[in-house]
């Protein structure tokens, strides 16, 4: 099989099992190694397409003893998963209920209504129930919404209603509604949703619709305790295209969120193990401009293309492919800062950038915070980058979670190129001008095919900048 048959900006080539195969992550991943979930987690779950599953589902995750808990409404049938439950009438009750020794999943609920569904714990038994719990140690995880069944929802006036004690939420989502008409049979409120999105009723779905919902601080943000850990879970991934749907919208709501994951959880199905198709987490872009361009006689960076100075232009890629935070490292040249005015990018200034281009790497990886877990590395004087490229580069590392990323264009490695924390160590390690390719041998590249052939192209002389002025005119309509 040739690679570069398939373009991987449309995500077209995973389809190709053997290529998924080769690119994926451990499928049967367990859920909290997924989500990096801690031992002792005092977690709420909201939205839709799978909120109960996902409670039971992670409940068998943790051992021996977990407490699962509701604010919402939960059916009577849904509790039957647990292996206790107990339907609590006095909150002074709860220290008593956890000094009894239990293994497994206890629920502690409400008393059922008259449609058969238990009610949820009020607020003084579900803060205290959450102080037990911390004070013992044992994990709890609380359902604290509700969506009749559907794959989306937008929340009421008096939803979700998440304890404010909390310290992880997770918002879910049901694949199976997207690409769907925005009517009630996929979207609970779909009135409500269709505001939030400002769309009209029966228009698809699309990814930018959802994730503006689920990013939105009245939709899936809503009611989320500030301090709280924020973690999304795309639900019902059953099929490649909805794995490649979900992780469109995963790109485009990853800044309101510490992780997240698109997966199949199969219901509460338990001969059916959890799929995790891909792992998104914080990617950072660096935009290196610290050099002095010797061979091109001044800024090559500040070069105009199509009107704006060619590091301007690869700074907006960057913010436009979702890239948080997008840092600029400079050095000869300060007054590159100015090309650089009203975008959301942090300048970071080399004062060593006579040592190389290691230097500037060493300065973006000190600079990270500490939530990112991956960064792609843009070369300043490269005009070709496209965003098609760096979301395709995002869509890899959810997949594979490789500790390096390159693109290929027939079979000769390119830039950019994405390194996980894992090799964050090695890259301060570094000396001289060779960059990140010192630490090739010691880490596994794995590489994406890519077709066009100008991505190969940078600036280092006035005839390259002439061949380049060349191309942009002869495509230009």
């Amino acid at each position: 099989m040739k690679y570069r048959k398939f373009i991987l900006h449309d995500l077209s080539f995973f389809k190709h099992e053997s290529i998924l195969k080769k690119m994926s992550i451990s499928r049967t991943m367990a859920l909290r190694k997924a989500l990096n979930l801690p031992e002792t987690p005092v977690l709420a779950i909201v939205g839709s397409g799978g909120k109960t599953s996902l409670l039971f589902r992670l409940a068998k995750e943790y051992t021996p003893r977990v407490i699962v808990s509701n604010t919402a409404h939960l059916g009577v049938n849904q509790a039957e998963n647990a292996d206790k439950v107990v339907q609590l009438r006095e909150p002074q009750d709860i220290p008593r209920i956890l000094d009894e020794t239990f293994d497994g999943i206890l629920l502690i609920t409400g008393l059922p209504d008259e449609r058969g569904r238990y009610r949820g714990l009020e607020h003084t038994a579900i803060s205290l129930l959450i102080d037990v719990c911390k004070q013992k140690r044992i994990p709890l995880l609380i359902e604290a919404d509700g969506c009749r069944g559907k794959p989306l929802k937008a929340p009421g006036p008096w939803e979700p209603p998440i304890p404010q004690k909390i310290e992880q939420v997770i918002v879910c989502a049901g694949a199976s509604g997207f690409g769907k008409p925005l009517n009630e049979e996929w979207v609970y409120r779909s009135a409500d949703y269709s505001q939030l999105a400002n769309v009209s009723l029966g228009d698809l779905l699309s990814s930018e619709t959802i994730a503006k919902v689920i990013s939105h601080p009245l939709g899936g943000l809503k009611n989320i305790p500030e301090n709280s850990k924020r973690y999304f879970l795309i639900n019902q991934a059953d099929s490649v295209e909805q794995q490649e749907f979900g992780g469109n919208v995963a790109i485009r709501i990853l800044s309101k969120f510490d992780r997240g994951v698109v997966a199949s959880l199969h219901g509460t199905e338990y001969t059916k193990p959890v799929e995790i198709h891909r792992v998104y987490v914080p990617v950072a872009g660096v935009v290196l401009a610290a050099g002095e361009s010797r061979r091109f006689g001044s800024p090559k960076v500040l070069i105009e293309i199509e009107g704006e100075p060619l590091v301007r232009r690869i700074a907006k890629i960057a913010l436009e492919s979702y890239l948080q935070p997008v840092l600029v490292v400079t050095g000869a040249y300060p007054e590159i800062s100015s090309s650089l005015s009203n975008l959301d990018v942090n300048i970071i200034e080399n004062p060593s950038w006579k040592l190389g281009q290691s230097s500037s790497v060493k300065v973006a990886i000190s600079a990270l915070p500490e939530h990112v877990q991956a960064v792609i590395f843009l070369l300043g004087d490269q005009p070709f980058i496209t965003s098609s490229l760096l979301k395709s580069l995002l869509h890899a590392f959810a997949i594979s979670q490789a500790p390096i990323i390159a693109p290929r264009v027939n079979g000769q490695r390119a830039n950019p190129i994405l390194f996980s924390r894992e090799t964050f160590h090695d890259l301060m390690n570094m000396t001289g001008d060779a960059g990140g390719r010192q630490i090739f041998e010691k880490f596994p590249l794995q590489f994406i095919p890519w077709e066009d052939k100008k991505l190969l192209l940078d600036i280092d002389t006035l005839d390259d900048l002439a061949n380049l002025m060349k191309l942009i005119d002869h495509s230009s309509p």
